[in-house]
């Protein structure tokens, strides 16, 4: 029977894959504690830094071949995973690229399925697969697919193998503050070289055991991670990795202090065990103090994390709230960033509610009052006219209300006024018509008296008329209305006012569609670009139904 182990770790990438440099370094420190003959006593262990495809495929498949029974085969991966267009999961390799669409080019990559197939023709029935990788969202279409986005690796599972992952969802696995390594192969290291992963102290460490002591870190430290075991029919929990190395003093004490040390802090009953372990260790007390602190850490560095959270949150309240669009995004950034959860910010996010009320009061009230200003001038007149666009404008600045608010006060508001405009004049050009036809075909009438009844009945129905018809000699009906080209002077003077008001309103549009491009072509930040593009897309609409309303108006006046 041998021990032998593949230790693959992939910090160097292609554009479009971010780099990875804690992967290196875990398969270093991992090749240290297996090759050491006091703790994992391998045989032999490899490690592969940054293969390229080829090179990863062909010690995979070396590893699992002309192997016994009995041996004992560990593959280890550090690095990317990434689906491809049809969501078959990859182990991304120094050499791995995407096409310019962003999908995957799979010949760049080892697929799962391959090793997956050369691990079933292995012989050796003591399979152990580590895999501290992002999976991207990554699952394969064959396996359940979870509702968090995770990978469900089952397909790896078999009689005699045991598959270890380092998070349902791990896309900021690699960051933690104060460590070289990755946050889980930071705690599988630490569980062999300290004995802290014989958790039933029986002097060795079996896989099951020191998941478990990785996953408990790990919740404390980054609660957002959730480390998973996969086993086929309970087997593989056995599979015994290493020795508990206890003999050294220090060793035993932090075995200890992380068996009593939960949520931050030590119990006054593990205390009292701890201060008895301690001095029958012969261990000082600025010994056991930097032990335990060392043991404490992750908790107290996701309270370090939420404090910095909980202090960024409430500076960007005090800048200005409720916060912008761009804002959230940073913050929800930042909360990725320091491994937080939901469940962890929602208490901070519920403190500052409470805290700024009144604040959050006193905005709505100014965007209502500003809501109650747009109706009554687009009431007084619409299209709004040059000098009310310029009042509201001015409001919209006195009262500091943010550009997207005062979107989503204008756009229903302007919808529904620029219906009734359009309605009023489809109207206004059926009564022309309808004017100009009775207008061409007057007819003759047989008497005077006939004639006033009738020219009077078109006095009421047309209340622009300037004058009404006269009758002549001949008792002929003789329309003296003042008309040019078929359109009454008093209905061409409102017209042409409201063409004038129209041509100024398209000459502001046009301006700040130009200003927005302007800035478009200037500005940098992501975030503030997609805005303004947003609002140049906006402008554009508007200076079209202004371009529109324009035409229409002409074609009236003819």
């Amino acid at each position: 029977m041998v021990k032998v182990a593949l230790l693959i770790g992939v910090s160097e990438y292609e554009p479009g894959l971010n780099p990875l440099p804690a992967a290196v370094k875990d398969i270093e420190a991992l090749q240290r504690v297996l090759k050491d003959p006091e703790m994992g006593g391998f045989d032999e262990v490899k490690a592969l830094p940054n293969p390229d495809r080829q090179t990863m495929e062909s010690e995979i498949e070396t590893l699992f071949s002309s192997r016994a029974k009995d041996d004992l085969v560990l593959l280890f991966f550090s690095g990317h995973g990434i689906k491809d267009d049809s969501s078959k999961l990859y182990f991304a390799t120094r050499t791995t690229r995407k096409n310019p669409k962003g999908e995957l080019i799979r010949s760049t990559a080892v697929a799962t399925n391959f090793v997956h197939e050369v691990m079933n023709n292995s012989r050796a029935k003591r399979q152990t697969i580590i895999l501290d990788c992002c999976f991207s969202g990554a699952f394969d279409p064959a396996l359940q697919a979870k509702d968090d986005g995770s990978v469900d690796l089952q397909s790896l599972g078999a009689e005699g193998r045991v598959v270890l992952t380092s998070s349902s969802s791990t896309q900021y696995s690699f960051e933690q503050q104060g460590s070289d390594l990755s946050i889980y192969t930071r705690y599988l290291v630490e569980g062999i070289e300290t004995g802290a992963g014989d958790r039933n102290e029986d002097g060795f460490v079996s896989v099951l055991e020191l998941h478990e002591y990785a996953a408990s870190k790990v919740q404390e430290t980054a609660p957002n991670m959730t480390p998973k075991i996969i086993v086929l029919k309970d087997k593989g929990f056995e599979i015994v990795l290493s020795k508990a190395r206890v003999t050294n003093p220090k060793l035993r004490y932090r075995k200890a202090a992380s068996r009593y040390a939960n949520a931050g802090t030590i119990r006054p009953s593990g205390r009292a065990i701890l201060n008895t372990l301690k001095q029958q260790l012969g261990l000082t007390s600025e010994e056991a103090s930097e032990i335990e602190a060392e043991v404490l850490r992750p908790y107290q560095e996701r309270l370090a994390n939420l404090q910095t959270y909980r202090e960024a949150l409430i500076a960007e309240a005090e800048h200005e709230y409720p916060l912008r669009e761009e804002a959230c995004e940073e913050m929800n950034r930042l909360q990725e960033i320091l491994g937080l959860r939901d469940a962890d910010i929602l208490p901070i996010q519920q403190e500052l509610e409470v805290q700024f009320a009144q604040k959050l009061d006193l905005y709505q009230q100014k965007l209502t009052q500003y809501k109650q200003l747009l109706t009554q001038a687009i009431q007084r007149k619409f299209p709004l006219n040059q000098q009310d666009s310029q009042n509201l404008e001015n409001w919209q600045k006195s009262l500091r209300l943010r550009e997207e608010d005062i979107t989503h006060v204008e756009q229903p508001l302007l919808k529904e006024a620029q219906i009734r405009y359009q309605e009023k004049l489809r109207q206004e050009a059926e009564q022309q018509r309808q004017e100009k036809e009775q207008v061409e075909q007057q007819p003759h009438v047989e008497s005077q008296e006939t004639g006033r009844s009738q020219l009077l009945g078109e006095t009421q129905q047309f209340e622009f008329s300037d004058q009404i018809g006269i009758i002549d000699g001949n008792n002929q009906v003789k329309n003296t209305t003042t008309m040019t080209n078929g359109l009454p002077d008093r209905k061409r003077r409102r017209l042409e006012q409201e063409r004038d008001s129209l041509q100024q309103q398209y000459e502001l549009a046009s301006e700040k569609l130009s200003r927005l491009r302007q800035a478009l072509a200037l500005e940098v930040d992501p975030s503030t670009k997609l805005k303004l593009e947003k609002q140049r897309e906006q402008a554009q609409i508007d200076l079209n139904q202004i371009d529109e309303q324009l035409e229409q108006v002409e074609q009236l006046l003819g």
